[in-house]
């Protein structure tokens, strides 16, 4: 989605935002080979406070 975003607005870079659980790893190496610089949330890993 991020690729057709770039396209459609005919820039060299582009930044984006994905959602805890709505990635995938293949998604992420696809942007970053795209020029695409994505911000990550943490994970959580553990309930424990």
């Amino acid at each position: 989605m991020a690729n057709q975003a770039k396209v459609i607005l005919q820039t060299e870079t582009l930044e984006a935002v994905a959602d805890r659980g709505y990635f995938s790893s293949s998604e992420i190496l696809a942007c970053q080979e795209a020029d695409i610089t994505v911000t990550l949330v943490k994970t959580m890993t553990s309930s424990a406070k």
